[in-house]
């Protein structure tokens, strides 16, 4: 179970950082993705849906890293 969770911790690791990633490259078009909307409703969401599916379909490896590190903390400190 702990296990599981390790890794699910690392996938939405790696789910945060694409949308973070997107959101940048987003925020630098000059007139932004869509039109006037002011709040960026729209775009926040885009964020996180192409974010999240960015890291289920191709996943950059930051899931893998994050989780060997989490092994290694937890074997860490069973010693």
């Amino acid at each position: 179970m702990i296990a599981n969770s390790r890794a699910e911790v690392a996938r939405d690791f790696e789910s945060v950082f694409s949308s973070m990633m997107v959101k940048q490259m987003r925020e630098s078009l000059a007139e932004g993705m869509f039109g006037g909307d002011s709040g960026d409703v729209y775009g926040g969401l885009f964020d996180l849906y192409l974010g999240k599916h960015l890291a289920a379909a191709q996943p950059m490896g930051i899931d893998k890293m994050v989780n060997k590190y989490l092994e290694q903390q937890a074997a860490a400190t069973t010693l």
